[in-house]
């Protein structure tokens, strides 16, 4: 049977034939014209067989600090429905709560709460939010909402996903050291979401997770914490998430990655 050669819309989704594991090259052509169609455009791509299932990307999520903080690890390796990307970053949000002595549940603010620059990182709650309110977890002088990103008050490293894939990594200890006078228990609930920032598919969420801390301060002489997880998952993040990032995005002048890069991938064909 003839190839047919009018199809314009390229597939992006092809099924590989079984083989054994190891490094293969995937090759791409572009066949254009009629009577006879010519070969346009040809490309390699390196592509990986591995023998087990697909791994969890989130596999090192632990409590760490003793249980008063948290160590994240988003692995891309071997991991085929995570595509290319330069850099794996972290977003993470945080909303802040409190537990008053007579049992009523409250919002604080970062002021309240002694946080560094707590003036300016209120300010990134919507207003018009539902309290207690979200916003982006970051410095003050951050440029960018990552919290594995460029700045110099990021901690850690972005991953990426590529033949040679490097696990994006974070770590959070939140430090509450003192409360209102009023408040017994301070919660501080976290989302993180992952997001390609840079590279072929930029904008892309690749999975997110939630967690909290609990540091209590009444009717202990000695505040106590202690850190939870709740569960990760791959996908797209709460709209809690979405929209503090947005509306960081609104006041910092942020603009979300969106759209594929230019940049051709693989090599021409020998």
């Amino acid at each position: 049977m003839p190839r047919d050669h009018t199809t314009h819309q390229p597939y992006r989704l092809l099924t590989v034939p079984s083989v054994d594991p190891g490094e293969r090259l995937v090759r791409v052509e572009l066949w254009t014209g009629e009577d006879p169609p010519q070969r346009s455009e040809c490309r390699e791509f390196p592509f990986k067989v591995v023998e087990q299932d697909a791994p969890d990307p989130w596999d090192n999520v632990v409590n760490d600090f003793g249980g008063r903080g948290i160590y994240l690890e988003f692995d891309p390796t071997d991991v085929c429905d995570i595509t290319p990307c330069d850099e794996i970053m972290f977003i993470q949000v945080v909303q802040l709560s409190g537990r008053t002595k007579a049992g009523l549940d409250r919002e604080l603010s970062s002021v309240e709460l002694e946080v560094p620059g707590g003036e300016l990182l209120d300010l990134d709650r919507d207003p018009t939010a539902p309290t207690p309110r979200w916003r982006v977890d970051g410095h003050i002088l951050a440029v960018d909402p990552y919290y594995n990103g460029l700045d110099n008050q990021d901690r850690v490293r972005p991953g990426e996903q590529s033949s040679n894939p490097v696990p994006a990594i974070m770590l959070d200890h939140p430090q509450f050291p003192r409360a209102p006078e009023d408040i017994a228990v301070v919660t501080a609930l976290f989302e993180v979401g992952v997001l390609c920032a840079t590279g072929q598919n930029r904008g892309e969420w690749l999975g997110y997770m939630s967690w909290s801390k609990h540091r209590t301060f009444w009717p202990t002489e000695n505040p106590k914490s202690l850190s939870t997880i709740f569960g990760t998952a791959r996908g797209t993040p709460s709209a809690s998430l979405l929209n503090a990032l947005s509306f960081w995005g609104s006041r910092h002048g942020w603009d979300f990655p969106t759209g594929e890069s230019k940049k051709k991938q693989g090599q021409e064909c020998q």
